[in-house]
């Protein structure tokens, strides 16, 4: 009788986890961490279609473009430049005329990560140089915590190389 009722507890508490766990991930408290890589573009094709959405001629070495899933659509783009001061500087230039297309780029800070946010369509979008890169990152989600904890996740605790190697 006692094995019956510990057995009996014990299938208890694995439905009660069960129902947390699925209702967590259903809620949207899945880690900021947890990412479903949708598409991958490198390379070549990867700086032809930077370079398409830009005015004006500027080197690039590589790029990369990434759309993942997390509590919404995010696209990362990343253009490697070869340097930290090209970088900023490319940065500093995007700032200076996103405005034509977008709304006006405000300053955000991440960390020590010094980003804009700009907004368009509906999205939000942020873009900075981060060592020899310029990135942006477009978020379909509107809460500003979760593109925090996703930037962090991506740029700050090196997340982003786990989906580019």
């Amino acid at each position: 009788m006692v094995e019956l009722r510990r057995t009996y507890l014990l299938g208890v508490l694995l439905i009660i986890l069960g129902i947390v766990i699925a209702a967590s991930g259903y809620l949207g408290l899945q880690s900021q961490d947890d990412f479903r890589v949708i598409n991958i573009v490198k390379g070549d094709d990867a700086i032809r279609m930077t370079k398409s959405i830009h005015l004006g001629n500027f080197s690039i070495a590589n790029a990369a473009i990434l759309d993942l899933e997390g509590k919404g659509q995010i696209r990362v783009w990343v253009a490697w430049t070869g340097s930290k001061e090209e970088a900023r500087n490319l940065t500093e230039k995007m700032a200076e005329k996103v405005h034509l297309y977008f709304s006006e780029p405000e300053i955000v800070k991440i960390g020590d990560l010094k980003a804009y946010r700009t907004y368009k369509g509906g999205e939000t979008h942020y873009f900075f140089s981060y060592r020899d890169m310029v990135i942006w990152i477009q978020f379909e989600n509107p809460d500003q915590n979760y593109h925090m904890q996703v930037i962090e996740s991506l740029i700050l605790k090196n997340g982003l190389e786990r989906y580019l190697n």
